[in-house]
């Protein structure tokens, strides 16, 4: 009974060493956690400022590319004014040349018909044209033959003299049209060519807009991963605390058992008897399989996150799993580390109902676990913003941070 009785002090003692310990590596781990939240914060702030800077930026590349626009948009209406005028004077000249073709035809045509008068009236039978002057029976008559010689010949002159003047009108018009064709032809070649190159200029832009704008999805997204890192280091830290207050009262609690403790077996060793209490047992469910246990964990979605909680009303991460596996008979640590050890483990593509999947939240390993429900999804206790609630897997954060799986029930 001696021996007991130093065996129980021994214990009590060691007891409420370990407790004392406890709150030290709390501190320790409450620090680390806080200089990681300060980082995390450091970095979002920096992606932050990156993030006004690309949008200023992008939005001054818009402003370019909407310049470039106007511009062109501007150019395009001239060069359609122009092309009109141009069509149109194109028609001009073309309907001047047709004009000037049908008088020289008109001219021909009129000639004609005077040299035929001229020899209806002074040709006798095949009588030459020539030999009408021959022809004169007296100096009288010859005078007359000249004279009417002379009035066709004026009038063949008249009305070649009048189509000239026309032609000479007509040509002088058609220079002017050309000229005026020739002008607008060069204002649209370069119209075009200021429009090609702010073409090529707002090409440019986009470009640059479209390398900014995956930057920003790229620092967008980065910063949305570490707002997530962020809030689950801040209720890690909470967690902590509330951790390192329940460990100093355990210590203050051991403290006095282990008083309390050596007063009653000194008791008990007079009275020569002893007691103990049977510890409360368990209610474990049938014995199941992947599909029953991933059935079991989505029950709990929507309960409260509390760090270092094992339920039935609220768990953390590693608490939940140990919870549901221990009510099918199944007892695991409560770890998420230690977990990552148990059973075999399983490729991505490989997951079945019941699985555990585990996360590298912090860069420092398996940090957070959950149970695979099937088609990508899974239900953790994430944080206390979130609780436990089901995600998605196969990508975002959770495909990011993803390490690898461990199976349970075979």
């Amino acid at each position: 009974m001696r021996l007991r009785k130093q065996l129980m002090v021994s214990l009590s003692g060691a007891l409420v060493a370990v407790s004392a310990l406890v709150p030290q590596v709390k501190a320790d781990s409450l620090s680390d956690k806080q200089q990681r939240l300060n980082k995390l914060q450091s970095q979002a702030d920096q992606v932050s400022s990156e993030i006004a800077r690309q949008r200023a930026k992008a939005n001054a590349i818009q402003s370019k590319i909407d310049d470039y626009q106007a511009h062109i948009d501007s150019m395009n209406q001239q060069i359609e004014a122009s092309q009109r005028q141009v069509d149109e004077i194109r028609s001009k000249i073309d309907r001047l040349m047709d004009q000037m073709a049908q008088n020289q035809k008109q001219l021909t045509e009129d000639k004609r018909k005077l040299r035929e008068m001229l020899r209806a009236a002074y040709e006798y039978g095949q009588v030459p044209y020539l030999e009408v002057l021959f022809k004169a029976t007296s100096w009288d008559d010859l005078l007359t033959r000249l004279q009417a010689l002379s009035q066709v010949s004026r009038s063949e002159k008249q009305l070649a003299d009048r189509v000239a003047a026309l032609q000479v009108q007509l040509r002088e018009q058609q220079r002017d049209q050309e000229a005026s064709f020739r002008q607008l032809k060069t204002k649209v070649q370069r119209l075009q060519e200021l429009r090609d190159q702010n073409l090529a200029l707002q090409s440019e832009q986009k470009q640059a807009l479209s390398i900014v704008s995956r930057g920003l999805d790229l620092q967008e997204l980065r910063r949305v991963q570490l707002q997530n890192q962020i809030g689950m280091t801040q209720d890690e830290i909470q967690e902590l605390k509330q951790e390192a207050q329940r460990s100093a009262a355990q210590a203050s609690a051991a403290s006095a058992s282990a008083s309390t403790s050596t007063s009653t077996n000194s008791g008990s060793s007079a009275s020569g008897g002893s007691s103990q209490t049977p510890a409360p047992a368990s209610t474990t469910l049938r014995s199941g399989n992947g599909s029953d246990i991933a059935t079991y964990a989505a029950s709990f979605v929507g309960h409260p996150y509390v760090w270092g909680a094992a339920g039935p009303n609220s768990f953390d991460c590693s608490g939940l799993v140990m919870y549901v596996y221990n009510r099918f008979g199944i007892s695991l640590p409560h770890s998420s580390y230690a977990q990552f050890g148990m059973g075999t483990p399983v490729a991505k593509s490989d997951l079945q109902a019941g699985d555990l999947v585990f996360f590298s939240t912090d860069g420092g390993g398996a940090s957070h676990v959950g149970i695979y429900l099937g088609n990508g999804e899974m239900v953790s206790a994430q944080s206390q913003r979130s609780g436990v609630k089901e995600a998605y897997i196969f990508s975002g954060y959770w495909a990011n941070s993803y390490i690898g799986a461990r199976r349970i029930v075979q």
